[in-house]
């Protein structure tokens, strides 16, 4: 979808990104602390925005990867890392305070987190 850059709804600011992306590809400003990871690498803390890019709507391809995804009945979107447990899929945060969600319902896969851009004042 191509639209003049005042028609694009949502868009709160512009960044520069200095290597090749994916068509479709697009930044999101990461907002909480789900998926702030105390215990190392890789985190993304609040603040943080990442490069979302597209990918397989194949979640079982997926596991491991860190993915946006919408629930249904669900107005937001969420990052979450890819779990799979015999036949039970689930969605895991990286910051261990929060509850794994086991995946029962429909869902969208917006893309993939393929970069992590932190901002230091």
């Amino acid at each position: 979808m191509s639209c003049p850059v005042t028609k694009i709804p949502g868009i709160k600011n512009w960044v520069d990104v200095m290597t090749k992306t994916a068509e479709n590809s697009f930044l999101l400003h990461v907002e909480g602390d789900a998926m702030t990871n105390s215990n190392g690498l890789p985190t993304i803390p609040d603040g943080s925005t990442v490069l979302i890019t597209p990918c397989s709507s194949n979640i079982r391809e997926l596991v491991g990867k860190i993915i946006l995804i919408q629930l249904e009945g669900t107005p937001n979107v969420t990052l979450k890392k890819v779990a799979i447990d015999g036949p039970n899929i689930y969605l895991l945060s990286l910051n261990p305070l929060y509850k794994p969600i086991e995946l029962n319902g429909g869902y969208t896969i917006k893309g993939k987190v393929s970069q992590i851009h932190q901002y230091l004042d």
